[in-house]
């Protein structure tokens, strides 16, 4: 069995080096994405409360944000994302919220609080 060689060894070691960090910075920020204030329809209960509401999503962690809003209060929730065909979907992993924010900066926001029903749909302002 032969031996590798010293320029040999170092290459497959700065290789392997690259690899992993092209690979670690590669880690998903999905909560950058989809900050901001996104301005649209609100409805608690199925009754339309403002057609110009606003709710403001801030990156709390690379796959965590806080969503508020002055008809509830502000909350956090996991996020992740799917991709269909040429466009992109970040949506919550947890089972109890949903929430959807697209590429194209529109949302859609169903999140329940004191036995309350919130539902949100606008874009990116």
């Amino acid at each position: 069995m032969k031996s590798l060689t010293t320029s040999s060894q170092v290459f497959y070691i700065s290789f392997l080096f690259i690899c992993g960090t092209t690979l670690f910075s590669s880690c998903s920020k999905h909560a950058k994405k989809v900050k901001g204030n996104y301005v649209g329809t609100l409805s608690i209960n199925d009754t339309v409360m403002s057609n110009n509401a606003n709710i403001n999503i801030a990156e709390l962690e690379d796959n965590v944000i806080s969503v508020s809003s002055n008809y509830f209060n502000t909350y956090f929730v996991e996020i992740d994302k799917n991709r269909y065909f040429n466009s992109i979907t970040y949506y919550s992993v947890e089972d109890n919220e949903t929430i959807e924010v697209n590429n194209h900066g529109n949302i859609i926001l169903i999140h329940k609080q004191d036995g309350e029903e919130f539902v949100f749909i606008g874009d990116l302002n």
